[in-house]
Parts: structure tokens; C-alpha cells; sequence
């Protein structure tokens, strides 16, 4: 009989059967949650919804619910539409304050949870009804009691600026509560009166203590520690950063004062004149922060009301807090209240069986402002890898060849994780919103989702999303079945099992041709613990004598997943993949310019080696210009011999002065850029690749003495115009001393002034032609690569 049983014996009845004399037949009809347990009930017959009385009527889905459920009961159709049921009850104690047997009462069950109350509304006209809160477990009944307490203290104050409930019976766990009907709207969004309202509390009990004497008082570090420790639900990566957070206001002083606890806008009503009534005051009491109630009410509001992202409600804050406090005390108090927020409601459902949906927005918005807040103090890119294995906690995950501590993992290592494309997708839109992420590129396939970002403080995260383990065509592992069996570590992580692992290091590296890494020692050693449950040829590929190449392939081939139908799928998908990577990957060409000694080689060696590492790419460099033509001494000296003599040769050296022959060699070489380009943009950008060049078509325009050119500028610009432009291009430069310092291959005079026509050039092509012209002032080389890499970054992602 779901849990009606349960219900009535808390109401002070008993179900019993139809024999019992002083038994009354009833007839009830009531409304279910989404997992089937009772939400609302009422007797049968009632002519209006009284149970609406519960209901938060904000946003157009829920005043259209509200608006039909008022149709049905004015159309008196509602016991053919509600689910009805019949019994026997008879009062369980003689002094039974709550009255079921007439037509003007309704119940709301609550909210699942260890603060879990029933809410019983009795209907008295004119005047108003009845409210009856009934506790039903220690902390539910304390909480009730504290409201008594609290409108007592209420009742005894001077306060004018809003109305609250008068408290009628306080009985063991049941407390009543008057209604007001003069108090009939709701507003969500804060108004004079909300402003006026938390001032009156503010004057009640306010002092400024230290953090310390805070946080002893409200026993912060010591919950904090007790629920990281003893966690099962709740997601570890927001306790790491509560206690971040906890550490960031050492030392420092806050305000503390009387608040409500539970400041929103469905605990709350309005009259016409906007005057509040003000009603729930469990949670009310002392030593709260500074604007606790106004935060609450906004960001509670933003959360399960307006579906706000973080961003948004920080925008609202921003925008009305200025009325409560200095613009510089924003930030350290919004800090405060999701400090104490968020741990007292992680508390709450951390013992909480089942959770509802707004849980999980609530802790994903949570999760978003406290990385937003920590991320001055706090590496960006662990406060998103921890965001991420929070909001994938509860789904079917394994991490692949993670570390003790996944939010450490190497600047140069992407996170790999076996996951649904549906997770995938669902994690790609979370990401796609969080505060510290600037730019998103999810390449989708059959086979995996890849997920770049890049973060605000511009570094970079890569996640491979693995729906099917396969080398080419061939699937050597379900993806499925693993994520079905992980390990799961102290801090709810889950992995790829032990022998999982060892089952794809043997496939992975075997297929691929190579041997298992030294790296992966310490998995060879505990073969011997689970080789019985593996398949003979992956053990082998452990040992020094690993089979065969063609051997694995072979026993792929008998696999399921690899024959008939499904293999031809698999063949289909991974040539649909490849067709796909070709479109996605975007290659690109970065140009270096500078004079001989501006640091240009060593700044393209760095940058190759950090593009490579950080963003998995294939980095060529070539100098100066394709060189699909080769150079013209090539023709009468060999090739080998003329690239020796051009590098052992100073710059600027030639002795052309032959018009024609200028023109001749620019004919020559500019051809080569003219055509080579296009090859450059085949064979390399079109792959993903990324290139370097080390000096570009610039050269010709104010340095083309360099390929013993003498030519007007005005002529050799022009041809700029035919080329195809680099997405970035960067000109090294630095004061004459320092470039003497490093190579004394052009005088002073040279130096200047080539500098001054770089710059010059530089800054008109930034104003008329497509792609970036930055230039670098090249002094100190980390200052230098944390430029153009943050530039790189921002175009590749």
C-alpha cells in the first residue's frame, strides 16, 4: 500500500481492517514523484486544490501545471483524473490534534531526506488555515522546535519591516502555524523590501571575529575533514576545494549577524503594497556571514528557478549588492556563504538515500562558483579536471591509466576515460559553460568524443572520451562491459580494473607494433596475481618473447565484435572516422621574423617542442620558404654543396646589382611561394599539422639584400597579396646591444633599422591583411614563449 501506512501513523492514525468497530472508512486521492512515492495528498471529493498551497507557481511550466490542476478541479472531474485509494483508519492516541475526516485538508510528504517533514494544511475560512509541520526523525523535529524558538524571539522584537507566522501549538514533534491570506503573491527577484528585511536582521547579534574564532564557532575545518574521511556520496573533488577555500581566508576578519537561513522566494509571500511575510524558520539563527540570506535567496533562486548558469547569477549579485555592502566585500562574502551553504547541505546529503534531480544542479552551480572563486589562487586546470570527475561521479565511467591524484596529471598527458557517448555529450555541454574555460573544441567520432579546452589563465586540457577500444578496424575490448567493473579509489574515482588494464596494455602496444613501456613495470610484476583469468596471447606480449604482430591481429580477427555484421560495422565506422578527423583537425601556419640575433631559432625550437607535448600535434619547421624550387646556386653547384655554402655564408653578402637579374631571382623565389604554398597547405596544414617558419616572405620586402635582391619595396609588398597569410605571425626583435650580444652579423646601423621597418610593416599588415602580426619584444625567452604559445593555444582550440 506504497507507504500510506507509514503517513497516517505519523498523523496519529493507524490503518486497520473494515471489521473494527471504531474504524471510519476513507477515501483519499494523491499525486506521485517521479520514482513513485506520494507527493501530495487530499480526500476524495475535495472541490479545490488546497494542496497547490505547497507549490512554487515561478516559471511558465509550473503556473501551467497550476492553471490545469485548477481546471480540473473547477470542471469537478478530479476523481477521474488523480489516483484514488480506500481504507479503514482509526486514531492511533485519543488526543489526536489533526482531523482527516473533513473535506478541507491536504498534505505535502516533503522533501527526502534526514530533514525530511510532513506538511499538513487544515482549511478555516475566512480568516485563513492551518499550517502543521510533523518532524519525522531527530533532525526534523529539532529543526521544528528551533522555529518555535526563533518566532517566540520574533514575536518579543521591535521589528516592523516584515510579518512572520504566529506559532499556535508546539507539541513534541508538531508544530502549527497560522496562515494569512492577505498575503497571496511571490516575487523572485530582490526588492526594496528584501533589502530592508536583511538590514533589520543585520542589527540583531552583529560582530566582527576572525576567521579562526568562525570557524570554531561553526566547527568548519573539523566538518569539512569528517566528510572528506567518511564521503560515499557525495563527490570528493567539492570537499578538496572547500577546504581550499577554507585555507584562503586564514588570517583574515568577517561580520557575522542573525539571519534566516533560508532566505527564497518560495518561503516567502507578498500583499499588494509589497510588504513580506515571511514564513520556514528552521534554519534561522546567529553567527551567519555578512548578506547570508541575500546570496541564498539569489542563488537558490538562480539555481532551481531560473536555471541560471554561475555567470549569470554572479552578474545578479554584482549588480544588486552594492546595496548591502562595499563592492570590495562582494567576493569574500559570496566565498563565505557557499562555504557554509555548501557544506551544511553536502552534510545533509551525504546521508540522503535517494536524490532528487536539483540536487544535482545544485552541486554542479556550487562546483562552478567555487572553482570561479578559487581560481586565483588555485591552477585552473586541476580545478577543472576535479569539476569534471564530480559531474561524471554518478555515471558509468573508467579512467584510463589515471594517477593516484587524476587533478595532477602532467601538463603533457591527456586524460583518457572509457564513457557512453551520451556522458560524453552531457560532459562537453558542462563544459562548454564553466566559468574558468574560454575556449571548447569537441571533435566527435564512432569511436571517441575528444574534448580540448583552453582555460582562461590559457592552458590546455585534453580528454579522450573512448566509446570503443579498436587499433584500425579491429575492436579488441568492450568498452561497456569495462565500464561495468571498475575500481573505484577513497575518493570515488573510478578505473579501469587491475586485469582490464593488463588486458589493454597487452592489446594497446601489441597492435601497435611496439613494447609495453618501462613505465608500466610495476603491472608486469603483478601478472602472475591475475594471469589465469587472461588470455594466453596478452600474457605472452608481457614477456621478452611477445608474439607476433600478425599473431594479435589474428586473434583479434576471431573475436565477436570483429566478425560478420558487427565487423563490417567496425570497418565502416573507423573509415567514417578517419573521413571525419580529416575535416575536423585544424592544422595551421605560424611565421617567425627578425633580424640575425633576435633569438628567432631559439624560440621556434621551444615553441615546436611545447606545441608538440601540449597539443599532440605534428610540428614542421622550414626555413624561410617551401622550397619546392631549390635554391638557384643548386643548378651549377649540387644541391648538398649549395645549402653548405648558404649556411656557411654571412647574410647581405651578394654583389647583385643588376636590375634584371633581381628581377629574375624575385621571379624565381616567388614562384616558389606562390606554388609551394599550396603544397605547404596540402600536405601539411590539411592533415592537422602545424607549421613554422623560420623567416617568411617578409624577408623580400625589407630584406631581400639577404637573397642578394635589389628591388623597390613598393614592389616585392605587392606580392604579398597573392599569398595566402599565416593565421599568426610574430617578428623577434630587441634593443641593438642585446642582438649584438648574441651574433655580430650586422653593424648597429643595419639592426635599427631594419627593426623600425619591421615594425612599420608589421603594424600596417595588422590593420589591412587577413591573420595576426604581433611583434615581440625578445628579451627575456619565457616571457617570450608564454606569448606566442598563449596566441597558438587560442587558435588551435
Amino acid at each position: 500500500m506504497l507507504d500510506f501506512q507509514d503517513i497516517f501513523q505519523q498523523l496519529g492514525y493507524s490503518i486497520t481492517d473494515t471489521d473494527n468497530s471504531n474504524a471510519k472508512r476513507i477515501t483519499l486521492q494523491y499525486i506521485t514523484n517521479r520514482d513513485g512515492s506520494i507527493r501530495w495528498i487530499w480526500p476524495s471529493g475535495m472541490k479545490k486544490p488546497l494542496f497547490l498551497r505547497f507549490y512554487n507557481v515561478q516559471g511558465w511550466k509550473a503556473n501551467l501545471y497550476s492553471q490545469l490542476i485548477q481546471l480540473i478541479f473547477y470542471c469537478a472531474i478530479s476523481k477521474w483524473v488523480f489516483k484514488k485509494i480506500t481504507f479503514s483508519v482509526m486514531p492511533s492516541k485519543e488526543d489526536c490534534s489533526i482531523d482527516i475526516f473533513n473535506f478541507g485538508w491536504s498534505l505535502f510528504t516533503g522533501t527526502i531526506g534526514p530533514n525530511q517533514k510532513y506538511l499538513f494544511y487544515q482549511e478555516k475560512e475566512p480568516d485563513g488555515g492551518t499550517f502543521t509541520k510533523i518532524g519525522l526523525s531527530p533532525n526534523s523535529t529539532s529543526l521544528i522546535k528551533n522555529e518555535a524558538c526563533i518566532l517566540q524571539q520574533l514575536s518579543q522584537s521591535q521589528i516592523t519591516s516584515f510579518r512572520w507566522p504566529e506559532s499556535q501549538v508546539q507539541i513534541d514533534n508538531k508544530l502549527s502555524l497560522s496562515e494569512n491570506k492577505q498575503f497571496d503573491n511571490r516575487n523572485n527577484q530582490v526588492t526594496g523590501q528584501h533589502i530592508r528585511l536583511i538590514h533589520s536582521l543585520e542589527n540583531h547579534n552583529s560582530q566582527v571575529i576572525t576567521f579562526e574564532a568562525f570557524d570554531q564557532l561553526h566547527q568548519i575545518s573539523n566538518r569539512i575533514e569528517q566528510l572528506r574521511t567518511t564521503r560515499n556520496k557525495v563527490p570528493s573533488g567539492i570537499i578538496k576545494k572547500l577546504a581550499q577555500l577554507c585555507q584562503t581566508f586564514e588570517g583574515s576578519s568577517l561580520t557575522t549577524h542573525w539571519a534566516h537561513g533560508d532566505f527564497t522566494p518560495w518561503n516567502m509571500l507578498s500583499d499588494k503594497k509589497g510588504e513580506l511575510y515571511v514564513y520556514d524558520w528552521e534554519l534561522s539563527g546567529n553567527n551567519f556571514p555578512k548578506a547570508f540570506d541575500f546570496f541564498h535567496f539569489i542563488i537558490q533562486n538562480g539555481i532551481l528557478v531560473q536555471k541560471k548558469s554561475w555567470s549569470e547569477i554572479k552578474q545578479e549579485i554584482k549588480k544588486s549588492g552594492n546595496s548591502l555592502m562595499e563592492a570590495n566585500e562582494i567576493d569574500q562574502y559570496v566565498a563565505l556563504y557557499l562555504l557554509v551553504n555548501t557544506l551544511n547541505y553536502l552534510e545533509i546529503y551525504e546521508h540522503q538515500n535517494r536524490w532528487h534531480e536539483q540536487v544535482y544542479w545544485l552541486l554542479q552551480t556550487w562546483n562552478m562558483a567555487l572553482s570561479d572563486i578559487l581560481s586565483t589562487a588555485t591552477n585552473q586546470r586541476e580545478l577543472i579536471i576535479l569539476d569534471i570527475f564530480d559531474f561524471i561521479s554518478h555515471s558509468e565511467y573508467a579512467g584510463l591509466k589515471l594517477g593516484a591524484q587524476p587533478e595532477k596529471l602532467s601538463v603533457y598527458s591527456d586524460l583518457d576515460m572509457l564513457m557512453k557517448k551520451t556522458d560524453a555529450r552531457l560532459l562537453s555541454g558542462f563544459l562548454k559553460v564553466h566559468p574558468l574555460v574560454m575556449k571548447l573544441q569537441v571533435l566527435k567520432g564512432f569511436a571517441m568524443t575528444k574534448i580540448v579546452l583552453l582555460t582562461k589563465t590559457h592552458e590546455i586540457l585534453s580528454l579522450d572520451a573512448i566509446h570503443q577500444l579498436k587499433r584500425n578496424h579491429l575492436q579488441y575490448m568492450s568498452v561497456q562491459e569495462i565500464i561495468q567493473r571498475p575500481d573505484i579509489d577513497e575518493d570515488g574515482i573510478k578505473r579501469v580494473n587491475h586485469r582490464d588494464t593488463l588486458t589493454f596494455l597487452g592489446w594497446f602496444y601489441g597492435l601497435n607494433h611496439a613494447s609495453i613501456p618501462d613505465k608500466f613495470k610495476h603491472y608486469r610484476e603483478d601478472l602472475t596475481a591475475v594471469e589465469p583469468a587472461l588470455n594466453h596471447v596478452i600474457v605472452a606480449q608481457f614477456s621478452d618473447t611477445r608474439p607476433a604482430h600478425a599473431v594479435l591481429v589474428k586473434e583479434a580477427k576471431t573475436l565477436a565484435c570483429n566478425r560478420g555484421l558487427a565487423g563490417i560495422i567496425n570497418l565502416i565506422t573507423w573509415y567514417l572516422d578517419r573521413l571525419l578527423e580529416a575535416f575536423n583537425k585544424k592544422g595551421m601556419i605560424i611565421t617567425f621574423s627578425g633580424v640575425d640575433g633576435a633569438g628567432k631559432s631559439t624560440v621556434i625550437s621551444q615553441t615546436k617542442q611545447e606545441l608538440e607535448k601540449k597539443m599532440r600535434r605534428n610540428v614542421v619547421v622550414i626555413r624561410h620558404r617551401p622550397s619546392v624550387l631549390p635554391i638557384l646556386s643548386a643548378y651549377t653547384m649540387g644541391k648538398e654543396k649549395a645549402e653548405q655554402k648558404a649556411g656557411s655564408t654571412l647574410p647581405r653578402q651578394g654583389n647583385n646589382k643588376s636590375l634584371v637579374s633581381s628581377l629574375l631571382r624575385f621571379a624565381y623565389y616567388y614562384a616558389d611561394y606562390l606554388f609551394g604554398q599550396f603544397y605547404v597547405y596540402i600536405r601539411y596544414v590539411l592533415r592537422g599539422d602545424i607549421v613554422l617558419y623560420d623567416r617568411y616572405y617578409f624577408d623580400f620586402i625589407h630584406d631581400s639584400l639577404r637573397s642578394n635582391i635589389l628591388l623597390p619595396k613598393w614592389f616585392t609588398k605587392a606580392g604579398y597579396a597573392l599569398l595566402i597569410p599565416a593565421r599568426l605571425n610574430f617578428f623577434l626583435y630587441a634593443d641593438v646591444r642585446t642582438i649584438l650580444g648574441r651574433k655580430q652579423e650586422l653593424d648597429a646601423e643595419a639592426i635599427t633599422e631594419l627593426t623600425r621597418n619591421y615594425l612599420d610593416l608589421f603594424r600596417e599588415l595588422d590593420h589591412k591583411a587577413a591573420g595576426k602580426y604581433y611583434p615581440v619584444e625578445n628579451i627575456h625567452l619565457q616571457e617570450t614563449l608564454h606569448f606566442i604559445l598563449t596566441k597558438a593555444k587560442a587558435q588551435l582550440v
